[in-house]
Parts: C-alpha cells; sequence; structure tokens
C-alpha cells in the first residue's frame, strides 16, 4: 500500500499451510486510515477476489479508525467482543458505528465468558450433552 511493491503478486506469500496465502501488514506508516481507504488498497481487494475463495481481514480493534475503513470495503464483518475487555456500552456503540458505516454486519463472536456454577450456561450444556447422547443411542 505504500508503494514498495510493482505488483499485487509481491505482497501476497504462501503461509506454509496448504491453500492459505497470507498478505502481512509490514512497518506501520504515519497514515494508516489514508492507505488504507486508498486506490491501492481496493487494488489489492479486487485481486484477492479475483485469486482466492475467501479473503479474511484481521483488522485492528474497533476503536480504531481503521478497522471502520476495512469494514466498509468487506463484504462482511464479523466483531469479537472480550469480555474482560468490553463492557456493554462500548459493544452497542460498535454495533452503532458499524450500521452508520453501512457494513455489512456477518456475526458476533463473544470470548472470555467464565460459566458459573448453575444457572444459564449450565442448563444450555447439560441439554446439549443430552442430545448428543441421544444421537448416538439411535440406530442407523
Amino acid at each position: 500500500l505504500m508503494g514498495q511493491c510493482d505488483t499485487e503478486d509481491q505482497v501476497v506469500r504462501e503461509s506454509g499451510i496448504q491453500g492459505l496465502f497470507v498478505i502481512d501488514s509490514g512497518p506501520l506508516p504515519a497514515n494508516p486510515a489514508e492507505l488504507l481507504s486508498g486506490q491501492r488498497m481496493k487494488s489489492l481487494l479486487e485481486h484477492c477476489k479475483s485469486n482466492f475463495d475467501y479473503v479474511i481481514i484481521d483488522g485492528p480493534a474497533m476503536l480504531v479508525s481503521d478497522s471502520k475503513t476495512l469494514a466498509s470495503q468487506a463484504d462482511g464483518t464479523i466483531l469479537v467482543f472480550n469480555t474482560a475487555n468490553t463492557h456493554r456500552g462500548a459493544a452497542i456503540r460498535m454495533l452503532r458505528e458499524m450500521r452508520e458505516i453501512h457494513a455489512d454486519l456477518v456475526g458476533a463472536v463473544l470470548v472470555g465468558v467464565k460459566s458459573r456454577k448453575g444457572g444459564y450456561f449450565r442448563e444450555n450444556y447439560r441439554s446439549y450433552q443430552d442430545y448428543q447422547r441421544v444421537q448416538v443411542e439411535q440406530p442407523v
């Protein structure tokens, strides 16, 4: 994005896992939001979309404007909330900001949830175990 490579093929590298390719972020530029919203980024995304089945962009936390720029260019966005760091108000604000930029929010992931003894999670887990047990016991 900083113009140091001639073609997109010089940026995309094999990861060592068959079928998985990676683009490293490289050094942090002085103007990341400007680069992410620029023509080179659009060109890179088009190149990736035409050459790969799926393009996954791992962006910074939603409190950074760069993530909003990426979300507005993506076909879909998945928000990740960490219960240790994200308060309810911040999560609601992130969702509102996604709507404001017309990002296609396809889902959310909640990490760091601690199940408490008893309560909602225990009941759901027990229900899931019962369901699995019935599936295994039935003849085919």
